[in-house]
């Protein structure tokens, strides 16, 4: 059996949570089940969600986001324990099947004091509860296999938060998987480090230096390490040269059936437009905006490296257009400057007809959204973003993007046949907020905002060549997540297709 363990995890039934990782965890666990794949995600309950916000006087109030009672009521529920700084834990493990696939939620049931660690997503107020929650997600997946799951052929450790199962004891509980550490994030925030001190007390180990990195672990105990795009790789490489050797990609990819709209797949050129005005009225109706202008959306996380400045300044500076603006995303709650951002975007939709703003961005919403957009706005600071997977969502329905050249874009996009790219390829992480990182950043702006003029420009006036190029971007190959399942799991994996 193949498991990934992933500190989030975005299903359809379920809420959605903070952002990328989630859903591309949630699209292999759909294809798992499409597949015939034998499969299990393992991730942690959460019983407030990663954050929601409301809106009070114009600011961003941050609010619960639990799982609603309908995706709870699916959920079947096994018992076990684990030990987190020498205290028992007695833990639930809630299991949603789905075919040959199953996710599992590790849940505490008692005492008091571990309950707390099952609160929110992404929650640091303090050292202890970050270490305890990961402590927590390894040794409970290591419990759960041991308890419930047989013949463990390899365990795919999602990022750093995982990586502690990879140094547990308890690891040979579950026989000798076979380790595979994914790395999604070039930024720092991906890859936390703890005093050796924690380590001393949960496992005994005493580390010869003060800070341990959990990204060292998994890059030191995986048999293999993937980054999520070739672009990724090389800015990887440049920033761990002490693992260069060890370390390949497998670019990401997206579940076609999840996110491609029916009837996309064999659209024809004499059906587009149709096809797309359908989409386009759907998502209008859906977010309140009575006129018919071109769409265009930026949704996603909010946090300063993707650049939601963009598409704000572009906003008010073509206040008088008849284009229709989609912004649909969150900031995490203790980013206040990006919570500005939110409220910024709030403003600007309660001022203006033609703009919509909603933090609370579900996938429901995101099916409309890359449905039923014309165009699709992807702004990350070069280098910084591992991936990226809008765009192929929305490419694959039709909804061409304007993006910077970042994550799998390079791949995938070709300026002028199927998208539209500004701004230069840079291979490391140059810093985005210092004096050479904001003169990147308005270069790139006068760039992005005169190439979206004549993208506009060509909608409004010249829509066979607008539409010759969404035909293009409809017709991409590589995205689909077989292909991805295949690169980790190998032919057999894929074979038995249900």
């Amino acid at each position: 059996m193949n498991v990934s363990v992933t500190p989030e995890l975005s299903l359809d039934e379920g809420s959605s949570f903070a952002g990328g990782l989630g859903v591309l965890e949630g699209d292999k666990f759909y294809a798992a089940a499409r597949l015939g794949i034998n499969y299990t995600v393992i991730t942690l309950f959460y019983r407030r969600g990663y954050v929601g916000y409301e809106f009070s006087d114009g600011m961003a109030v941050p609010v619960d986001n639990p799982y609603p009672d309908s995706f709870l009521d699916e959920l079947t529920v096994k018992r076990g324990s684990v030990s987190i700084g020498g205290r028992e834990v007695v833990t639930a493990y809630r299991v949603f099947t789905k075919g040959s696939a199953k996710a599992v939620f590790i849940d505490t049931v008692s005492p008091a004091w571990a309950r707390r660690l099952n609160e929110h997503l992404y929650e640091h107020t303090d050292t202890d509860l970050s270490f305890n929650r990961y402590v927590l997600l390894s040794e409970g997946v290591l419990d759960y296999l041991a308890r419930y799951e047989k013949d463990v052929i390899r365990i795919d450790m999602q990022e750093a938060y995982t990586t502690l199962l990879s140094i547990s004891p308890n690891l040979k509980k579950v026989g000798s998987p076979r380790l595979r550490f994914i790395i999604h994030t070039p930024g720092p925030w991906g890859h936390p480090s703890f005093p050796s001190r924690y380590f001393r007390a949960q496992y005994d180990y005493d580390f010869l230096y003060d800070r341990v990195f959990l990204t060292d672990l998994g890059l030191a105990r995986a048999d293999q390490v993937f980054c999520v795009s070739r672009k990724h790789h090389s800015v990887t490489q440049r920033v761990m040269p002490h693992f260069a050797g060890k370390i390949g990609y497998v670019t990401n990819g997206i579940e076609l059936p999840r996110w491609q709209g029916k009837g996309a797949a064999n659209i024809k050129a004499g059906d587009f437009r149709e096809f797309k005005d359908r989409g386009r009225k759907a998502l209008l109706r859906r977010v309140g905006i009575r006129n018919d202008g071109m769409v265009l959306a930026w949704n996603r996380r909010i946090v300063t490296y993707k650049r939601p400045d963009f598409i704000l300044r572009f906003i008010r500076e073509n206040r008088n257009s008849e284009l229709n603006f989609i912004l649909a995303g969150k900031a995490h709650p203790q980013d206040l400057v990006n919570r500005e951002v939110m409220e910024e975007f709030h403003a600007l939709s309660k001022e203006m007809d033609n703009v919509f703003y909603t933090p609370a961005y579900d996938v429901e919403l995101s099916k409309k959204i890359v449905r039923g957009a014309d165009l699709m706005v992807f702004t990350p600071f070069s280098g910084w973003e591992s991936s990226g997977t809008s765009f192929m969502k929305g490419m694959v329905n039709g909804t061409p993007p304007i993006t910077s050249r970042d994550g799998s874009v390079v791949e995938f996009v070709k300026d002028g046949f199927n998208g539209w790219l500004f701004g230069k390829d840079y291979r490391n992480l140059k810093p985005f907020d210092d004096r050479e990182g904001l003169e990147i950043s308005r270069k790139d702006y006068r760039e992005f905002s005169s190439k979206l003029k004549k993208v506009v420009d060509m909608w409004s006036n010249r829509r066979e060549s607008f539409e010759e190029v969404a035909l293009n971007a409809m017709k991409t190959p590589g995205f689909e997540m077989a292909r991805v399942l295949k690169s980790y799991y190998g032919p057999l994996a894929v074979s038995r297709k249900r």
